[in-house]
């Protein structure tokens, strides 16, 4: 899912709120990116696919935007 961290949230809360804490949203990946600081669409751009680069080829250590909520 493409969106920021804060969309995010409130899709979670929406999503919790119409379908009850039991909805599986275990194939749910967001946001996507690595955590690169910028915030331009070119940045987030470039942040996709270094996460889509870094997952292809099994690199560990990076900071992904999952991982903040």
């Amino acid at each position: 899912m493409l969106c920021s961290p804060a969309k995010l949230k409130a899709y979670l809360k929406t999503t919790y709120e119409t379908f009850g804490k039991d909805v599986d949203l275990s194939n749910l990946y967001a946001p996507v990116g690595l955590d690169l600081g910028g915030g331009s669409p070119e940045e987030i751009a470039v942040s996709i696919v270094s996460e889509i680069l870094t997952v292809y080829h099994g690199k560990t250590g990076h900071r992904h935007m999952r991982e903040m909520r």
